[in-house]
């Protein structure tokens, strides 16, 4: 992808999303420039909680589009990718990250691992009653 800087490749991110993120088209160039820009951010220190915030939004966003269109496979990778992300910016009992955590385990069952979808449903639900 170049060398495109941190500050950059989030603009990019944030115009796609605006402008083009609901169209299919487009996920696949979303989710692949939110994943570099997030990876970007590891090396600047310098990014603020709002940048952070943005970008598990944006990354969220564009998996479950993903799974909405038919690919319950891609979706599900992308997301178990993002909820240790999430987990350490937003903090494990975010109503975000039990949402993931959620949809993770939806596409678990649409995989076809019903038995593993309902166990992953079931520690969710104990943690959402605790929170």
């Amino acid at each position: 992808m170049g060398q495109l800087g941190v500050e950059p490749a989030i603009s990019a991110v944030r115009y796609l999303t605006e402008h083009l993120g609901d169209q299919p088209l487009f996920l696949k160039e979303v989710i692949e420039l939110s994943d570099y820009a997030w990876g970007l951010l590891d090396k600047w220190q310098a990014a603020n909680i709002a940048v952070k915030t943005d970008l598990v939004a944006i990354r969220f966003n564009a998996a479950t589009a993903k799974g909405n269109l038919g690919d319950a496979q891609g979706a599900q990778e992308t997301l178990i990718k993002l909820l240790p992300d999430q987990q350490n910016i937003l903090g494990k009992d975010h109503l975000e990250c039990l949402k993931t955590r959620q949809n993770i385990a939806l596409f678990q069952g649409e995989l076809g691992d019903i038995n593993g979808a309902i166990e992953s449903l079931r520690c969710l639900l104990q943690d959402q009653q605790r929170v």
